[in-house]
């Protein structure tokens, strides 16, 4: 981050601003509308845009009672009657944008820290903070219902809970080894998953369904895609690969979204 500030003749915070302005003007097309059209209840995207919460206020990005000002692990919008998850920043909230190895690490080590198991279970309302909130799978809450929105006024969970437990399909995102959070955040579902198996996950984490990454290219065989496919499934992770013909990747999404959507409604 600070060399392409310094490449652009821009400080770190202006180079965030300039990006920000670009991510609000982005706007949505068809395939945004046939995401939003799939029969799920939330989803996570590292875009920093609104393309996915068309309609709604980008002043109304962050759950009450967080007080996040640079990470992102509360950071949600209704769209559609859709939670939808911003987890490297948006544009309303410049700081926020996921920028840089820097941000990287320190956004991982924030992660590793709301995980760490814990004994002080959930707080009082009034005692919730971003900057220190806990996971409650990693505080004892052992059902899944649990992790519904609380009506006490603040989150009860973040988008990292959601991907650690829940059936997730990850779409439009090639996997590159330079995404660190997603691929150590498998890591930890995989570790926990066989632990779970010999009773050893003292966490109190539980899964349901798989992860399974749905990936649009012109060469299954591509060593790159091969690389990252074989990284996938080791740790668990069920790839989907759909050729594109003739660079035409609109078609190729279009089958994509329509076998995700039968299986989601199977």
């Amino acid at each position: 981050m600070a060399r392409a500030a310094q490449q652009s003749g821009l400080e770190e915070g202006d180079l965030k601003a300039r990006v920000a302005e670009v991510a609000r003007r982005v706007q949505p097309n068809w395939l945004h509308e046939l995401l939003l059209g799939l029969p799920v209840s939330d989803i996570l995207t590292t875009n920093y845009d609104y393309s996915l919460t068309a309609g709604s206020s980008p002043a109304d990005a962050i759950i009450p009672g967080s007080t996040e000002t640079k990470y992102s692990l509360f950071r949600t919008q209704q769209g559609q009657g859709k939670r939808v998850w911003h987890m490297h920043g948006e544009a309303a909230a410049a700081d926020t944008l996921l920028l840089g190895h820097d941000h990287y690490v320190r956004y991982s080590g924030r992660i590793q820290e709301y995980l760490r198991p814990s004994t002080r279970g959930l707080p009082e309302p009034h005692e919730w903070k971003a900057s220190s909130a806990v996971s409650p799978l990693a505080a004892g809450v052992e059902e899944y219902e649990d992790l519904e929105p609380s009506s006490l006024g603040y989150a009860r969970y973040s988008w990292v809970d959601l991907f650690l437990t829940r059936e997730t399909h990850i779409i439009g995102l090639r996997m590159d080894f330079s995404e660190i959070i997603i691929w150590w955040l498998l890591a930890v579902r995989a570790r926990r998953e066989e632990q779970e198996k010999h009773g050893l996950d003292s966490t109190q984490l539980r899964h349901s369904g798989k992860v399974v990454w749905w990936e649009c290219g012109p060469d299954p065989k591509d060593e790159s895609y091969v690389d990252r496919r074989e990284v996938a499934e080791a740790l668990g992770v069920e790839a989907q690969f759909y050729k594109v013909s003739l660079e035409d990747y609109g078609a190729a999404y279009r089958r994509l979204v329509q076998d995700l959507r039968r299986r989601l409604s199977a």
